[in-house]
Order: structure tokens, then C-alpha cells, then sequence
């Protein structure tokens, strides 16, 4: 939110130990520009630095969901968030292989369920999280009941599954579940080919349903929502520095159904060139 002395910052869940430097000013103009002018930084000291003009015109706040601490140390501090919180005074941490086996005389405190599968795409999916999305090849690799139930084990048995599904996996490169790497590669035609099989899947309306509705929610709200009718666009969104990539179902106002592969890799693409790009793309295929 802004103020008269400036913009001012907070960080969800106030973590233990986490600093902000607030150091956003309150600028003039229109509310617009990547981020709406806040740059985003996290130091070797578990510092936030939230820098920049956030401009006057804008009337709600702005959102970034970023990632500040690595998974493991996010967790802890969460998690000893919330003990204290409780009344608890110490937390010990374990590894998350399998659950340890409890001592004589201990007292199991809580269990928790995962949500099922296709809630947990959703929230994957939607609102694009990276920490989901390696949880779920880690979980993979547990269901396939290897000796291993880790991010990159999770990977081979993705290569294995698509590899007898008969997809043709030649020039892939796939080394991260959530795509945030500088060695991945894949063709638009391999991504839609990809979008095609799990159309004849048995799970194929829980798995469309996980994606963003195109300027209506998920990553995909604050897209141009006059661009395609209600409901006729569910993509995935993808973005790092100087890529932008969109990929999905559109049906256009004939009432036909398209794959929709947009891959821009260029200088600032991630800035608003990529986006713009994309747009172009799915206005010419909502009226073929």
C-alpha cells in the first residue's frame, strides 16, 4: 500500500529473522509498468529489499509472490512461526525422507492429509508455484516406488511416462519441474503435443480445469480479458529474465478448439514484448 511518506512493504507470513528495507517511494502517474515500478531483492542476509516508485494511480495493492528463503528453511521458519504461536518453546528439524519412528513415550502430535491430487494441480497450476510443482515430481518418484523419492528421480520417471505414453522426446531437455532453468528446452510442437495426450486422459477435466482462465484468475487474471470470450481460454503461463512463454486450449468465437504454443525468447521478453506477442497470437486465433 502507498502513503504519504511512501510505499510500504510486508512480507506473508512475517517470518522470524526476516528484514524488509522499505525503501519504495510513492511516484506519480498511471498504475502500470512491470511490477508497477517495485523492484524485488533478497540478500545473503535474509534481507527483502523492496526498491523503486510504486505510481500514485494505483488504488489496491500490489502482490509479488516471490520466493524469499529456500524450501527447507521456509519451512522451518514457518513452522517455528507457528509453534511459538502455540505455546510450543522448541523446534528440531528432520529429515524428509521417511517419517521417523516414534520413542517410547512420545506422543504423536498432529497428521496431516494431502488434498487430493487435482486440488493440489490447481494451485500448481493457477497461480503457477514453483514449490508445488517439484514436490509433485519428488511425490512421483515415491508413488513409483524407487529406492529414491527426490526432485530428480521424479524427473526419469517423467521422462518414462511420456516416453511409453509415444511421445517423442528427441532435443528435450527437461531438468526442473516448475521449467526455471537455463538448459531447458522443448519445441511448441512437443508442448502441444503434450496438451494432446492429456486431452484423452481420464483426469483430462480436472487437469483443464487446473489451468488459469485467461483474463479471469490464476496468473492470467490481469490479462486483457476482452481479447477472448469467458471461459474460452485456459493456458499456463511461464516466465524467467528475457523469456515469456504461454501454452494451452483456446477456443475461438467460431466455436472451434486450438493448441496454443507461444515461446518468446528475447531480450526483455519477460518485461511486456513476450506478453504482447501472445496476445497478437490468440487474437488471430480467436477469429480463424
Amino acid at each position: 500500500g502507498t502513503g504519504a511518506d511512501g510505499a510500504r512493504g510486508r512480507v506473508d507470513p512475517p517470518l522470524p529473522g526476516l528484514e524488509i528495507d522499505e525503501s519504495v517511494r510513492s511516484g506519480n502517474g498511471r498504475c502500470r509498468g512491470f511490477q508497477r515500478g517495485v523492484a524485488f531483492a533478497v540478500d545473503e542476509r535474509r534481507r527483502v529489499a523492496l526498491t523503486g516508485a510504486y505510481p500514485s494511480g494505483c488504488a489496491d495493492e500490489l502482490v509479488l509472490v516471490r520466493r524469499v528463503l529456500e524450501p527447507d528453511s521456509y519451512a522451518r521458519a514457518a513452522w517455528a512461526l507457528v509453534w511459538e504461536q502455540w505455546g510450543g518453546s522448541r523446534v528440531e528439524s528432520t529429515p524428509l525422507a521417511q517419517p521417523p519412528e516414534r520413542a517410547t513415550g512420545e506422543t504423536l502430535v498432529a497428521v496431516h492429509h494431502s488434498p487430493p491430487l487435482a486440488e493440489v494441480l490447481a494451485a500448481a497450476n493457477k497461480y503457477s508455484s514453483n514449490v508445488i510443482s517439484r514436490q509433485l515430481a519428488a511425490t512421483l518418484a515415491a508413488e513409483a516406488g524407487g529406492e529414491r523419492s527426490d526432485h530428480a528421480t521424479g524427473l526419469a520417471v517423467i521422462r518414462q511416462v511420456l516416453t511409453h505414453a509415444g511421445l517423442t522426446l528427441d532435443g528435450w531437455v527437461f531438468d526442473h519441474a516448475a521449467g526455471l532453468s537455463r538448459e531447458q528446452r522443448s519445441s511448441p510442437r512437443q508442448i502441444a503435443d503434450l496438451l494432446r495426450l492429456a486431452l484423452g486422459q481420464a483426469y483430462a477435466p480436472e487437469y483443464v480445469a487446473s489451468l488459469p482462465l485467461f483474463g479471469l484468475d490464476g496468473t492470467l487474471s490481469r490479462r486483457p480479458a476482452e481479447l477472448l470470450a469467458p471461459g474460452h481460454g485456459r493456458l499456463k503461463t511461464g516466465s524467467i529474465d528475457d523469456v515469456s512463454a504461454l501454452a494451452g486450449y483456446v477456443r475461438s468465437r467460431a466455436g472451434t478448439d486450438y493448441l496454443v504454443v507461444v515461446l518468446v525468447n528475447a531480450e526483455e521478453a519477460h518485461r511486456g514484448p513476450g506478453e504482447a506477442l501472445q496476445h497478437a497470437v490468440l487474437e488471430w486465433v480467436d477469429g480463424l
